[in-house]
């Protein structure tokens, strides 16, 4: 099963990307609140370091989850790099929280698009 959702930049779409995946039927119970975290977080980098529309693309697996996110590059570099956090804050954390979450995560750059991918698997089926 697949999930699509539009991104046009505004920052408060993210409550109803979150909303709409928690009434998504085909998540796993046990992967829910994995899933809101990893997509918020990659979907939230994406608005703040991307351009306008994103897309977000999640498919659910028997025993994992696969979770795109598409941004039109704007052209600052390369993709997302985890921070060393040395100082208190509220920033700067959530590939942090992506790489804890997920079994794993990277990014490709297409042309002029960017896609972060994140994986969560099922407790038990960490190794396939």
């Amino acid at each position: 099963m697949r999930f699509t959702y539009q991104l046009d930049g505004d920052p408060q779409q993210l409550r109803a990307l979150r909303q709409a995946l928690d009434d998504w039927p085909q998540v796993n119970p046990a992967l829910v609140d994995d899933l809101l975290i990893v997509t918020n977080e990659l979907a939230s980098n994406a608005l703040t370091y991307g351009l306008p529309a994103i897309q977000v693309a999640v498919a659910a697996f028997p025993t994992q989850i696969r979770i795109q996110v598409i941004q039109t590059s704007s052209g600052a570099g390369s993709g997302p790099v985890p921070r060393m956090i040395k100082e208190p804050g509220l920033r700067g954390r959530g590939l942090a929280l992506v790489n804890t979450l997920s079994r794993e995560w990277g990014w490709l750059q297409r042309g002029q698009e960017v896609v972060v991918w994140a994986v969560l698997a099922l407790p038990g089926n960490l190794s396939q």
